[in-house]
């Protein structure tokens, strides 16, 4: 993984270490990627209104379902801000562990990155049950609402989805999984303990300890739970990514992308309605104006 941004520790030797913090352009790519994908099908569904093909009532519905997408960009957003308050704590609760050495560590700052941990989970957890919501409308109106759920009746072959999606549940959501375990200990049962020390070698080891108590994912047998915080928070992130990315390439096939979207431009015409295909749409293409708003 590339990587333009890190952790700066020094050590008793005067020794530096870099804790890669991930680069943010590739997920500043996937996000610009993802939210041209749902200005499309949104465009898209805009059209088939203005056409007549859906029903004012029926439209609001859509409008509705929406709304879903738009708490998945926030939840990013805030998401952004906890990763970005996660790495200023850690160096937060160093600068106790250096200053009290030999001493009881005041555990305020410890506590509140152990509460951030959880808060950052959260947040995934709830993108995915975000998406579960959108799937209702996009895939089949007769599915569970729980993401988990649904993963699982996918598993078990009860729901007509697309193949790749289908591959997604089945074959590359180890991570989530994982997220699911932790946090439903720590909502449901104990909320762990945290390990954070420093090698011979001068490196800071940020862990979190807990007991496996929760039945949520039997599919993962573990009686106790040893996570690495700072490799979490990255890998995480990057699989959190990855995933949506796949996701919305699955919407964007199952609605076309030959298919025509009204989008809403401003250029030196003014502000107008264009009919758009997606590649003409992410080329930047004019299109054929359709209403003009000035």
């Amino acid at each position: 993984m590339d990587s333009e941004e890190y952790l700066t520790i020094t050590n008793t030797y005067g020794e530096v270490k870099n804790y890669p913090i991930s680069s943010d352009n590739q997920i500043t790519r996937i996000e610009s990627l993802l939210r041209l994908i749902e200005n499309f099908i949104s465009g898209v569904y805009f059209k088939k209104h203005k056409d007549g093909l859906i029903s004012n009532k029926d439209y609001l519905k859509v409008i509705e379902n929406f709304s879903y997408m738009d708490s998945i960009f926030t939840r990013i957003q805030i998401f952004r801000l906890l990763k970005n308050d996660f790495y200023s704590i850690c160096l937060d609760v160093i600068a106790d562990h250096k200053e009290y050495e030999g001493f009881p560590i005041p555990r305020a700052n410890s506590l509140r990155l152990i509460s951030l941990y959880k808060e950052y989970l959260d947040n995934i957890y709830n993108i995915m049950e975000n998406i579960s919501r959108f799937n209702l409308f996009y895939f089949n109106r007769q599915m569970a609402h729980n993401f988990s759920d649904q993963c699982k009746k996918i598993i078990e072959g009860k729901y007509n989805v697309p193949s790749e999606y289908i591959n997604i549940v089945k074959n590359e959501m180890d991570w989530y999984d994982e997220i699911h375990l932790i946090r439903s200990n720590m909502n449901h049962f104990l909320i762990g303990d945290y390990d954070i020390q420093k090698t011979k070698e001068g490196e800071w080891i940020f862990k979190y300890e807990n007991i496996n108590l929760s039945s949520r994912t039997p599919q993962i047998e573990k009686s106790y739970m040893i996570r690495d915080i700072l490799k979490d928070v990255e890998d995480l992130h990057l699989f959190l990514f990855l995933t949506l990315k796949k996701i919305f390439l699955i919407y964007l096939k199952e609605i076309g992308s030959d298919s025509k979207a009204y989008i809403l431009k401003y250029t030196e015409e003014g502000i107008c309605y264009h009919e758009l295909s997606f590649k003409e749409f992410i080329s930047r293409e004019k299109g054929k104006i359709i209403e003009r708003l000035d």
